[in-house]
């Protein structure tokens, strides 16, 4: 399928050049990162953050955890 073509395409690439991408656009061009980083949220993280009454400081590190459980899934999770 297409699909499963492309996505372990992007894993390979993802894995040979990952981190050091992620940190050139984070650094050049950081509303790039930002839309990334927001695009991988669960939908619902929005309202638990709201009810919650998340600080900025716990807000970042809920994105961090949330896009680096997303990176180290591997192919069969």
């Amino acid at each position: 399928m297409l699909v499963d073509d492309f996505a372990a395409a992007l894993r390979a690439d993802f894995r040979a050049h990952g981190a050091g991408v992620i940190a050139a656009v984070r650094a050049e061009k950081p509303e790039q990162y930002l839309k990334v980083v927001l695009t991988m949220l669960p939908k619902d993280f929005s309202e638990s953050a709201d009810a919650n009454q998340n600080s900025l400081g716990q807000f970042s590190d809920i994105v961090f955890e949330v896009v680096v459980r997303r990176f180290r899934q591997t192919p069969d999770s």
